[in-house]
């Protein structure tokens, strides 16, 4: 498989042919995989392929993304089919972990990862969507068809008929990323990036992304989000300043947001449900806790 990734490297003109590479495989769950190929101590390539999905349309959102995200997107830098492999490179970008603690600082620093947040929030509130994107109503029937067939298809009823009652389908819509939790969040230099782009626009629901921050950004604890979904109580000082000023660049209703949180974790789930089980089984639990 590598020495087809070598020649597609050479085919788009991104290698000089015989020019040695080093390669860093990266063992993941799925049907992909994911290869870092240094070409030498500064530049690399980072590369996903696989001899069973299809990657095109991955490949497309990555282009999207970065069209719409120059700043923050690892620029795409080719895609080709060889012997049988899917295979999308991109550009590789060496990089640190985005600290939790970190969303603190956007007043602190006009310039740097946590300004370039709001930044992110900004632009993306700014973008026009292809014809073609789901709108909010449409959304919550497919989530009303694929959760009625599920165990928590009684959840799903509730929150959906709450999401309706509250006018999401009504709601201006904004292209989001899909998986925008710290994870895929990193640092380099004093630069934000932003990686897995393959949901990028399958949602466009406003405050699905900061929802999914918010959630990884308190670990996922069942009393802290609880608390974000009741508009009436109090939430740490620096996530409250945080989660307003970002509501405020998206354009949405920072109580609307929070009284959404349920139906933004039912949408993450949705998102969620051809990946692992745990990770289902994570968020599905972390719902029905702010459920009862």
């Amino acid at each position: 498989m590598l020495k087809h990734v070598t020649a597609t490297l050479e085919a788009l003109h991104l290698l000089q042919p015989g020019r040695e590479l080093h390669y860093s495989l990266n063992i993941t769950i799925g049907e992909a995989i994911s290869i870092s190929a240094f070409d030498s101590a500064t530049h690399f390539f980072q590369i996903k392929a696989s001899e069973f999905i299809d990657l095109t349309h991955e490949y497309a959102a990555y282009q999207r993304a970065w069209s719409a995200f120059p700043d923050f997107v690892p620029r795409p830098l080719g895609y080709a089919t060889r012997a049988g492999w899917h295979i999308m490179i991109s550009e590789g970008i060496f990089h640190t972990h985005f600290p939790a603690q970190l969303i603190a600082l956007y007043e602190q620093a006009p310039q740097g990862p946590a300004a370039d947040l709001m930044r992110f929030f900004a632009i993306g509130r700014q973008q026009i969507l292809d014809a073609s994107a789901t709108s909010n109503a449409l959304l919550l029937e497919q989530l009303e068809s694929y959760f009625a067939a599920t165990p928590h298809a009684q959840l799903a009823a509730r929150w959906l008929q709450f999401a309706r009652q509250q006018g999401v389908q009504a709601l201006a819509q904004v292209a989001q990323h899909g998986d925008f939790v710290l994870n895929n969040l990193a640092c380099s230099g004093n630069k934000l990036v932003i990686f897995d782009w393959e949901d990028y626009g399958k949602i466009s629901l406003p405050g699905l992304d900061l929802s999914t921050l918010a959630m990884t950004v308190a670990g996922g604890n069942a009393a802290t989000m609880g608390a974000l979904a009741n508009e009436n109580a109090a939430i740490d000082q620096r996530l409250d300043a945080f989660l307003r000023r970002a509501c405020a660049l998206s354009e949405v209703d920072f109580g609307l947001f929070r009284r959404l949180i349920p139906v933004y974790l039912l949408v993450f789930l949705y998102l969620k449900r051809n990946y692992g089980l745990r990770v289902q089984q994570r968020i599905g639990a972390l719902l029905q806790q702010l459920s009862d």
